[in-house]
């Protein structure tokens, strides 16, 4: 949980020969330092890995760390989303971005107001098809939906100055009744 609130990255070379396995595996050492189940497990998984015997589950892998960050999202978006109902009013923010692999990419953002304190949320990154006004209009009402937003209770919408995005050119923010 560590981690998620602080917005770092679980991996980075995990292999053995690393000198900075990943902000996880990193913290399970620092950790097993002044733990001794942890210590004891990571002796026990070394050894297993140095016999080359069939390894016993470590719960360190790739996979595992995979399924936590999957667990901690769920829960982050539940969180962020009982905190949105309970402020009833909010805005998005959507970000779009080309990724390494030329994969279109938006991040969906929503801020609003919990404890008198303005709060933003990341809800979701999803990959996207295009990047006209009517599909992102689309994309913005599909997230809306799986995230159990109302439509009505959104205030503004702010995007990151795409002119396809802003409803200069038949956008997504001019095709939606609401911000007429």
């Amino acid at each position: 949980m560590y981690l998620v609130r602080q917005g770092q990255a679980f991996r980075d070379d995990e292999t053995a020969s690393s000198e900075n396995q990943g902000n996880f595996l990193e913290l399970v050492k620092m950790f097993a330092q002044y733990e001794s189940v942890m210590n004891l497990h990571l002796d026990a998984v070394k050894k297993k890995k140095a016999s080359q015997k069939r390894a016993q589950v470590s719960s360190l892998s790739n996979r595992t760390q995979s399924d936590i960050i999957k667990a901690l999202g769920t829960y982050n978006r539940k969180e962020i989303r009982k905190k949105i109902k309970e402020a009833e009013i909010y805005s998005i923010l959507l970000d779009e971005t080309t990724d390494i692999s030329h994969q279109e990419t938006v991040s969906f953002v929503v801020r609003f107001l919990h404890e008198m304190e303005i709060k933003e949320g990341l809800i979701q990154v999803c990959n996207i098809d295009s990047t006209t006004g009517q599909d992102l209009e689309y994309v913005v009402i599909s997230l809306l939906q799986e995230n159990g937003l109302e439509l009505d209770n959104m205030l503004s919408q702010c995007y990151d100055e795409a002119a396809n995005m802003s409803g200069m050119y038949q956008g997504s923010s001019d095709q939606d009744p609401h911000t007429q």
